[in-house]
Protein backbone atom coordinates (compact mmCIF):
# COMPACT_ATOMS: atom_id res chain seq x y z
CA UNK A 1 0.00 0.00 0.00
CA UNK A 2 1.23 3.47 -0.85
CA UNK A 3 0.37 6.14 1.71
CA UNK A 4 -0.09 9.76 0.69
CA UNK A 5 0.48 12.74 2.92
CA UNK A 6 -1.21 16.03 2.04
CA UNK A 7 0.16 19.35 3.21
CA UNK A 8 -2.32 21.99 4.37
CA UNK A 9 -0.54 24.93 2.86
CA UNK A 10 -2.77 27.97 2.37
CA UNK A 11 -3.57 30.25 5.27
CA UNK A 12 -5.59 32.75 3.22
CA UNK A 13 -9.36 32.33 3.44
CA UNK A 14 -11.43 32.51 0.30
CA UNK A 15 -12.75 36.06 0.29
CA UNK A 16 -15.23 37.46 -2.20
CA UNK A 17 -13.40 40.18 -4.10
CA UNK A 18 -16.58 41.71 -5.56
CA UNK A 19 -17.66 44.70 -3.52
CA UNK A 20 -21.25 44.24 -2.26
CA UNK A 21 -21.63 41.17 -4.46
CA UNK A 22 -24.67 40.05 -2.46
CA UNK A 23 -26.43 43.42 -2.98
CA UNK A 24 -27.13 43.84 0.72
CA UNK A 25 -25.54 47.28 1.20
CA UNK A 26 -27.56 50.32 0.12
CA UNK A 27 -27.79 54.00 0.91
CA UNK A 28 -31.57 54.24 0.57
CA UNK A 29 -34.27 51.71 -0.15
CA UNK A 30 -35.44 51.43 -3.76
CA UNK A 31 -38.89 52.87 -4.42
CA UNK A 32 -39.57 51.44 -7.87
CA UNK A 33 -37.99 50.47 -11.15
CA UNK A 34 -35.11 52.45 -12.63
CA UNK A 35 -35.67 54.99 -15.39
CA UNK A 36 -33.16 56.88 -17.57
CA UNK A 37 -33.41 59.81 -15.13
CA UNK A 38 -33.84 57.85 -11.90
CA UNK A 39 -31.15 55.21 -11.48
CA UNK A 40 -32.68 53.18 -8.67
CA UNK A 41 -29.96 50.54 -9.12
CA UNK A 42 -27.38 53.01 -7.83
CA UNK A 43 -29.03 53.00 -4.42
CA UNK A 44 -27.24 49.66 -4.10
CA UNK A 45 -23.70 50.58 -3.05
CA UNK A 46 -21.03 49.92 -5.65
CA UNK A 47 -23.38 49.09 -8.55
CA UNK A 48 -24.35 51.13 -11.56
CA UNK A 49 -25.99 50.97 -15.01
CA UNK A 50 -23.29 50.97 -17.72
CA UNK A 51 -25.72 51.73 -20.55
CA UNK A 52 -28.87 53.75 -21.14
CA UNK A 53 -30.94 50.63 -20.34
CA UNK A 54 -32.40 50.66 -16.83
CA UNK A 55 -31.49 47.81 -14.50
CA UNK A 56 -33.25 47.55 -11.14
CA UNK A 57 -32.42 47.13 -7.47
CA UNK A 58 -34.89 45.09 -5.44
CA UNK A 59 -34.84 44.77 -1.66
CA UNK A 60 -37.11 43.66 1.15
CA UNK A 61 -36.72 47.11 2.74
CA UNK A 62 -38.96 48.47 -0.03
CA UNK A 63 -41.94 46.44 1.14
CA UNK A 64 -44.41 45.34 -1.52
CA UNK A 65 -46.17 48.56 -2.48
CA UNK A 66 -43.76 50.22 -4.91
CA UNK A 67 -42.81 47.33 -7.14
CA UNK A 68 -39.19 47.10 -5.94
CA UNK A 69 -39.87 44.82 -3.00
CA UNK A 70 -38.61 41.34 -2.15
CA UNK A 71 -39.84 38.68 -2.46
CA UNK A 72 -42.83 40.28 -4.26
CA UNK A 73 -42.08 42.89 -6.93
CA UNK A 74 -43.33 44.09 -10.28
CA UNK A 75 -41.89 41.13 -12.18
CA UNK A 76 -42.91 38.34 -9.86
CA UNK A 77 -42.11 36.60 -6.62
CA UNK A 78 -38.65 35.35 -5.70
CA UNK A 79 -36.96 34.77 -2.36
CA UNK A 80 -33.34 35.99 -2.45
CA UNK A 81 -30.61 33.43 -2.85
CA UNK A 82 -29.23 35.02 0.32
CA UNK A 83 -30.01 38.06 2.43
CA UNK A 84 -32.67 40.62 1.50
CA UNK A 85 -31.69 42.07 -1.87
CA UNK A 86 -30.97 41.24 -5.48
CA UNK A 87 -30.90 42.96 -8.87
CA UNK A 88 -33.03 42.62 -11.98
CA UNK A 89 -32.20 43.04 -15.66
CA UNK A 90 -34.57 43.15 -18.61
CA UNK A 91 -33.54 41.64 -21.95
CA UNK A 92 -35.86 42.08 -24.88
CA UNK A 93 -35.99 42.91 -28.57
CA UNK A 94 -39.35 44.57 -29.15
CA UNK A 95 -39.97 47.18 -30.35
CA UNK A 96 -36.15 47.38 -30.60
CA UNK A 97 -33.18 45.83 -28.85
CA UNK A 98 -33.01 46.72 -25.17
CA UNK A 99 -30.34 44.98 -23.12
CA UNK A 100 -29.84 45.83 -19.47
CA UNK A 101 -26.62 45.26 -17.53
CA UNK A 102 -25.32 45.82 -14.04
CA UNK A 103 -21.75 46.88 -13.32
CA UNK A 104 -19.78 46.67 -10.09
CA UNK A 105 -16.13 46.37 -9.12
CA UNK A 106 -13.64 44.31 -7.19
CA UNK A 107 -12.08 45.64 -4.01
CA UNK A 108 -8.62 45.29 -5.55
CA UNK A 109 -7.49 44.76 -9.16
CA UNK A 110 -6.98 41.12 -10.13
CA UNK A 111 -3.40 39.84 -10.40
CA UNK A 112 -1.92 38.65 -13.68
CA UNK A 113 -1.48 34.90 -14.00
CA UNK A 114 -3.58 34.08 -10.95
CA UNK A 115 -6.51 31.69 -11.14
CA UNK A 116 -9.90 32.84 -9.87
CA UNK A 117 -13.36 31.35 -9.48
CA UNK A 118 -16.27 33.53 -10.66
CA UNK A 119 -19.86 32.70 -9.69
CA UNK A 120 -23.28 34.28 -9.76
CA UNK A 121 -26.90 33.14 -9.45
CA UNK A 122 -29.79 33.72 -11.85
CA UNK A 123 -33.53 33.14 -11.72
CA UNK A 124 -36.15 33.92 -14.36
CA UNK A 125 -39.15 36.07 -13.50
CA UNK A 126 -42.77 36.27 -14.66
CA UNK A 127 -42.48 39.57 -16.56
CA UNK A 128 -42.25 38.06 -20.01
CA UNK A 129 -43.14 34.87 -21.84
CA UNK A 130 -39.62 34.02 -22.97
CA UNK A 131 -36.30 32.69 -21.68
CA UNK A 132 -32.77 33.46 -22.87
CA UNK A 133 -29.40 31.72 -22.82
CA UNK A 134 -25.78 32.79 -22.38
CA UNK A 135 -25.95 35.38 -19.64
CA UNK A 136 -22.49 36.04 -18.30
CA UNK A 137 -19.84 38.13 -16.58
CA UNK A 138 -17.26 40.34 -18.32
CA UNK A 139 -14.20 41.79 -16.58
CA UNK A 140 -12.33 44.91 -17.60
CA UNK A 141 -9.64 47.24 -16.32
CA UNK A 142 -11.87 50.26 -16.99
CA UNK A 143 -15.67 50.63 -16.92
CA UNK A 144 -17.32 49.60 -20.18
CA UNK A 145 -20.19 51.86 -21.17
CA UNK A 146 -22.39 52.82 -24.06
CA UNK A 147 -24.94 55.66 -24.43
CA UNK A 148 -27.77 53.52 -25.79
CA UNK A 149 -29.69 50.39 -24.69
CA UNK A 150 -28.05 48.12 -27.27
CA UNK A 151 -25.99 45.05 -26.37
CA UNK A 152 -22.25 44.84 -25.73
CA UNK A 153 -21.65 42.54 -28.69
CA UNK A 154 -17.88 43.00 -28.92
CA UNK A 155 -17.07 42.15 -25.30
CA UNK A 156 -15.84 38.66 -24.36
CA UNK A 157 -17.11 37.42 -20.97
CA UNK A 158 -15.02 35.26 -18.64
CA UNK A 159 -18.01 32.97 -18.17
CA UNK A 160 -21.57 32.51 -19.38
CA UNK A 161 -24.44 30.18 -18.68
CA UNK A 162 -24.30 27.19 -20.99
CA UNK A 163 -25.09 27.83 -24.68
CA UNK A 164 -28.39 26.19 -25.54
CA UNK A 165 -29.44 26.05 -21.88
CA UNK A 166 -32.33 28.47 -21.70
CA UNK A 167 -32.93 30.04 -18.30
CA UNK A 168 -36.51 28.92 -17.77
CA UNK A 169 -36.57 28.27 -14.02
CA UNK A 170 -38.45 30.94 -12.08
CA UNK A 171 -38.65 28.90 -8.85
CA UNK A 172 -34.99 28.20 -8.14
CA UNK A 173 -31.66 29.95 -8.47
CA UNK A 174 -29.23 28.64 -11.11
CA UNK A 175 -25.54 28.91 -10.26
CA UNK A 176 -23.27 29.96 -13.12
CA UNK A 177 -19.57 29.47 -12.39
CA UNK A 178 -16.18 29.06 -14.07
CA UNK A 179 -12.50 29.46 -13.30
CA UNK A 180 -10.30 31.83 -15.28
CA UNK A 181 -6.78 33.20 -15.31
CA UNK A 182 -6.54 36.97 -14.96
CA UNK A 183 -4.62 39.09 -17.43
CA UNK A 184 -3.95 41.54 -14.63
CA UNK A 185 -5.60 44.80 -13.62
CA UNK A 186 -9.21 43.69 -14.12
CA UNK A 187 -11.42 45.51 -11.64
CA UNK A 188 -14.83 46.14 -13.23
CA UNK A 189 -17.51 43.44 -13.27
CA UNK A 190 -20.31 43.69 -15.85
CA UNK A 191 -23.20 41.20 -15.99
CA UNK A 192 -25.63 40.68 -18.85
CA UNK A 193 -25.70 39.23 -22.36
CA UNK A 194 -22.59 39.52 -24.51
CA UNK A 195 -23.88 37.97 -27.72
CA UNK A 196 -24.30 39.59 -31.12
CA UNK A 197 -27.94 40.34 -31.90
CA UNK A 198 -27.80 37.88 -34.81
CA UNK A 199 -27.10 35.09 -32.31
CA UNK A 200 -29.51 36.13 -29.57
CA UNK A 201 -32.31 33.61 -29.29
CA UNK A 202 -35.44 33.65 -27.13
CA UNK A 203 -37.46 30.58 -26.15
CA UNK A 204 -41.22 30.90 -25.66
CA UNK A 205 -42.07 29.31 -22.28
CA UNK A 206 -45.66 30.47 -21.75
CA UNK A 207 -48.31 32.52 -23.53
CA UNK A 208 -48.79 35.50 -21.22
CA UNK A 209 -47.78 37.96 -23.94
CA UNK A 210 -46.09 36.05 -26.79
CA UNK A 211 -45.73 39.18 -28.95
CA UNK A 212 -43.55 40.93 -26.35
CA UNK A 213 -40.32 39.03 -26.90
CA UNK A 214 -38.07 39.34 -23.90
CA UNK A 215 -37.17 38.15 -20.44
CA UNK A 216 -36.38 39.60 -17.02
CA UNK A 217 -33.77 37.95 -14.81
CA UNK A 218 -33.04 38.24 -11.12
CA UNK A 219 -29.33 38.21 -10.18
CA UNK A 220 -27.86 37.51 -6.76
CA UNK A 221 -24.57 36.65 -5.01
CA UNK A 222 -21.89 37.64 -7.50
CA UNK A 223 -18.46 36.50 -6.35
CA UNK A 224 -14.86 36.29 -7.50
CA UNK A 225 -12.47 34.38 -5.26
CA UNK A 226 -8.77 33.69 -5.60
CA UNK A 227 -8.30 29.93 -5.67
CA UNK A 228 -6.11 28.62 -2.90
CA UNK A 229 -3.08 26.41 -3.51
CA UNK A 230 -2.28 22.95 -2.23
CA UNK A 231 0.13 20.09 -2.79
CA UNK A 232 0.72 16.51 -1.75
CA UNK A 233 3.51 13.94 -2.13
CA UNK A 234 3.74 10.14 -1.79
CA UNK A 235 5.52 8.47 1.13
CA UNK A 236 6.51 5.48 -1.00
CA UNK A 237 6.95 4.64 -4.66
CA UNK A 238 8.08 1.51 -6.47
CA UNK A 239 9.75 2.02 -9.87
CA UNK A 240 9.46 -1.61 -10.97
CA UNK A 241 7.58 -1.06 -14.25
CA UNK A 242 4.39 -2.74 -13.02
CA UNK A 243 2.34 0.33 -13.88
CA UNK A 244 1.50 1.08 -10.24
CA UNK A 245 3.22 3.91 -8.37
CA UNK A 246 6.23 3.74 -10.69
CA UNK A 247 7.22 7.38 -10.26
CA UNK A 248 7.55 10.03 -7.59
CA UNK A 249 5.37 13.03 -8.43
CA UNK A 250 4.34 16.13 -6.48
CA UNK A 251 0.59 16.66 -6.96
CA UNK A 252 -0.24 20.35 -7.03
CA UNK A 253 -3.29 22.60 -7.17
CA UNK A 254 -2.85 26.18 -8.41
CA UNK A 255 0.91 26.33 -8.02
CA UNK A 256 2.52 29.25 -9.86
CA UNK A 257 6.24 28.46 -9.43
CA UNK A 258 7.71 25.01 -8.78
CA UNK A 259 11.06 23.48 -7.84
CA UNK A 260 11.77 20.19 -6.11
CA UNK A 261 15.23 18.74 -5.44
CA UNK A 262 15.62 15.09 -4.43
CA UNK A 263 18.68 13.84 -2.51
CA UNK A 264 19.99 10.46 -1.41
CA UNK A 265 21.08 9.77 2.19
CA UNK A 266 24.58 11.09 1.48
CA UNK A 267 23.19 14.41 0.30
CA UNK A 268 23.83 13.77 -3.39
CA UNK A 269 21.33 15.49 -5.71
CA UNK A 270 19.72 12.69 -7.75
CA UNK A 271 16.84 14.54 -9.44
CA UNK A 272 15.35 18.00 -9.93
CA UNK A 273 11.71 18.60 -10.85
CA UNK A 274 10.93 22.06 -12.23
CA UNK A 275 7.26 21.77 -13.18
CA UNK A 276 4.15 20.01 -11.84
CA UNK A 277 4.36 17.61 -14.80
CA UNK A 278 7.86 16.41 -13.95
CA UNK A 279 8.38 13.05 -12.24
CA UNK A 280 11.30 11.10 -10.78
CA UNK A 281 11.56 7.56 -12.11
CA UNK A 282 13.98 6.36 -9.43
CA UNK A 283 17.07 6.65 -11.65
CA UNK A 284 20.21 8.76 -11.41
CA UNK A 285 22.41 9.39 -14.46
CA UNK A 286 20.55 6.62 -16.29
CA UNK A 287 21.08 3.97 -13.61
CA UNK A 288 18.54 2.69 -11.04
CA UNK A 289 18.95 4.09 -7.55
CA UNK A 290 19.13 1.66 -4.68
CA UNK A 291 16.21 1.04 -2.36
CA UNK A 292 16.02 3.24 0.67
CA UNK A 293 14.99 6.61 1.97
CA UNK A 294 15.35 9.74 -0.16
CA UNK A 295 14.82 13.35 0.83
CA UNK A 296 13.04 16.04 -1.15
CA UNK A 297 12.92 19.81 -0.76
CA UNK A 298 10.08 21.63 -2.46
CA UNK A 299 10.03 25.40 -2.93
CA UNK A 300 7.52 27.46 -4.86
CA UNK A 301 4.73 30.00 -4.84
CA UNK A 302 1.02 29.32 -4.69
CA UNK A 303 -1.70 31.02 -6.65
CA UNK A 304 -2.69 32.80 -3.43
CA UNK A 305 0.92 34.07 -2.92
CA UNK A 306 1.61 31.45 -0.27
CA UNK A 307 5.36 30.72 -0.18
CA UNK A 308 6.18 27.02 -0.02
CA UNK A 309 9.27 25.60 1.68
CA UNK A 310 8.54 21.94 2.34
CA UNK A 311 10.87 19.06 3.14
CA UNK A 312 9.98 15.40 3.34
CA UNK A 313 11.07 11.84 2.74
CA UNK A 314 10.04 9.18 0.27
CA UNK A 315 10.80 5.49 0.43
CA UNK A 316 12.02 3.89 -2.83
CA UNK A 317 10.99 0.22 -2.98
CA UNK A 318 11.97 -2.06 -5.87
Amino acid sequence: MVLWCAFAVSLQAQTNLVYNGDFELYDTCPTGGSTPTDHQLERCLGWTMPTYATSDYLNACAGSGGGAGVPLNTCGYQIPHSGNGYCGIGLWQTPYWWMEYIQGSTVVPLSAGRTYLCEFYISNSHCFSYAVEQVGVALSTYPITRPDPLPFNNVTPVLTSSPGEFLVDSLNWLKVSATFTANGGEQYVTIGRFVDTANMFFLLIDTISPDDIGTYLYIDDVSITLLESDLSAPNVFSPNADGINDVFKIETVNIVSFNCNIYDRWGRLVATLISPEDVWDGNFAGSPCTEGTYFYHFTGTGNDNFIFNRKGTVQLVR
